[in-house]
C-alpha cells in the first residue's frame, strides 16, 4: 500500500537567477543558434520516507514528489517566544486580510495576499541507488497531474538502500524547466528507544532514539504538539545532532502546557538528510524517517468516545474527559 506522504514546502524562497547553459563546444567553421536561457522560478520536493516496522506491518518505503512555479503561501505565522538550547517554542499568528483575498490567494500576512502555486513539470526524473523489489537500482518517474512517484509495476524494496549509500534524482528537463539533479545519502529507518514519554510538570524529559552509524549524514527533528485536537496553540520544535538523545526542557514543556492541552498529544521524530541539488535550482532531495508517538500528561485521559472516560465524565470535542 503506498503511503502519502506529507510534503513541506519553504514558503517565501527567493527566485533563482536565470540558467544560462555553458555554449563552449561552438564550431569555428559554423554558427550554431543561440540557446535561450530557462527561466526557472520551480520551488519544491522530492521526498523519499522510510516508513518503519510497526506491529505486525513491515517497513516499507515510498517517493512523492512536486515542483510549483512558486512558493506556497503559509496562512499561520509562526512566532518564536522562547529558545533553549536546540529547541524553539512557537506560538501560531493568523494574519488578516481586508479586504479578504481571492479564492486564487491566501492572507499570509497583515493585508498581503499571495497567490497559490501550480504544478509544472521537469521532465523525466531518473532515480539511481535506490532498490526495488525486483532487485533493480534504477529507474524513472514521469509526472501525472504534476505529481512524480514510482509507476504502478514499481515496489521498492526494504530497505531500498543502505546507510552512507548515494542516492540520485536527475531531472531531464523541458522547455520551461532546466536539467538538474540532486544527491543525498541513504539514512537507516528511525528507531524510538524511549518506552513511556510523560510530561510532568516541573521537570525535563529525555528522549531517546537509536543513533545511526554514520549520524554525521542526518540531523535529527523532533516536534511537540499537544493541543492539535482543539486547534494548535503552539509547538516545540527542535533541530539537533543525530546522537541519540535530546533533554526537553521542563520549563518550555510547562510554557506549551499553559497554552492549551487537547487529548491524543504527540511527540513527531524525523531522522533526515537533506541533500544538494545544482546550484540555482531550489528544488530539494530530502530522504526521512518518521516516527510518531503519543505522550502522558499527568490528569489528561485522552478518548474517542465516552466509553474511554470514568464514570460521570464525557469525551469532549477535543479528544479528552471532561
Amino acid at each position: 500500500m503506498r503511503h502519502v506522504l506529507t510534503l513541506l514546502w519553504a514558503a517565501g524562497c527567493s527566485s533563482p537567477p536565470k540558467i544560462i547553459p555553458d555554449d563552449e563546444t561552438a564550431s569555428d567553421t559554423a554558427t550554431e543558434e543561440p540557446v535561450d536561457a530557462v527561466d526557472f522560478d520551480g520551488v519544491g520536493t522530492f521526498q523519499l520516507e522510510l516508513v518503519p516496522p510497526r506491529g505486525d506491518d513491515s517497513g516499507e518505503a515510498a517517493i512523492l514528489g512536486t515542483v510549483l512555479d512558486g512558493p506556497t503561501p503559509g496562512t499561520v505565522v509562526w512566532e518564536v517566544a522562547a529558545t533553549e538550547g536546540d529547541c524553539e517554542l512557537r506560538t501560531p499568528r493568523v494574519p488578516f486580510c481586508d479586504p479578504g483575498c481571492s479564492s486564487s490567494e491566501a492572507c499570509v500576512e497583515d493585508d498581503v495576499c499571495q497567490a497559490y502555486p501550480t504544478a509544472i513539470e521537469v521532465g523525466t526524473v531518473d532515480v539511481a541507488g535506490v532498490q526495488t523489489t525486483a532487485g533493480e537500482t534504477r529507474f524513472s518517474m514521469d509526472p501525472v497531474a504534476g505529481y512524480y512517484q514510482p509507476a504502478a509495476d514499481i515496489d521498492l524494496a526494504w530497505p531500498p538502500f543502505a546507510e552512507g549509500d548515494m542516492v540520485t534524482f536527475t531531472a531531464s528537463g523541458n522547455a520551461s524547466a532546466p536539467p538538474f539533479t540532486m544527491t543525498a545519502h541513504g539514512i537507516a529507518p528511525l528507531d524510538i528507544t524511549s518506552e513511556t514519554i510523560t510530561f510532568t510538570d516541573g521537570e525535563p524529559v529525555q528522549v531517546e532514539w537509536a543513533p545511526g552509524d554514520q549520524p554525521e549524514l542526518s540531523v535529527m527533528n523532533i516536534s511537540v504538539n499537544i493541543s492539535y485536537h482543539a486547534g494548535t496553540k503552539g509547538t516545540i520544535s527542535c533541530q539537533t545532532p543525530d546522537s541519540g538523545t535530546l533533554e526537553l526542557s521542563g520549563s518550555m514543556l510547562d510554557d506549551l502546557k499553559a497554552l492549551g492541552i487537547s487529548g491524543w498529544p504527540i511527540i513527531v521524530f524525523s531522522r533526515t538528510s537533506l541533500g544538494t541539488t545544482d546550484p540555482d535550482v531550489a528544488v530539494d532531495l530530502l530522504i526521512e524517517s518518521s516516527v510518531t508517538r503519543n505522550v502522558e500528561i499527568p490528569g489528561l485521559i485522552s478518548c474517542n468516545s465516552d466509553a474511554d472516560c470514568p464514570d460521570g465524565q464525557t469525551c469532549q470535542f477535543d479528544f479528552q474527559c471532561g
